[in-house]
C-alpha cells in the first residue's frame, strides 16, 4: 500500500500510513512487490466479472431445468422387449 501511495503522489496519505504502521519504505520502482496492488485490483475485478457471468449462467440453467418437459416413470417391466 505504501508503494501505491507513493508512486500516485499521495504523499499526506503516505506519511500517515508509514507513520502509523511504523514501517521504512524506500522508494524503488525494481521492488519485489511495485504496482502489485493495481495488479491484484485489476484481478479482482476480472474475477468479479467472472462469478457474476456464472451466477447469470447458472440462474438460466435453472430456469431451462424448471420449464423442462417431465419425463414419465419408467418401470423396469418397460425395459424387458416383448
Amino acid at each position: 500500500m505504501l508503494d501505491y501511495l507513493h508512486e500516485n503522489g499521495y504523499k499526506a496519505a503516505f506519511e500517515a500510513f508509514s507513520g502509523e504502521a511504523k514501517l521504512d519504505y524506500v522508494a524503488d520502482g525494481k521492488q519485489k512487490y511495485s504496482g502489485l496492488l493495481e495488479k491484484k485490483w485489476t484481478s479482482v475485478i476480472r474475477l468479479q466479472k467472472k462469478v457474476m457471468d456464472l451466477e447469470k449462467q447458472t440462474g438460466q440453467l435453472q430456469e431451462e431445468l424448471a420449464n423442462a418437459p417431465v419425463r414419465k416413470q419408467t418401470s423396469s417391466v418397460d425395459w424387458i422387449p416383448r
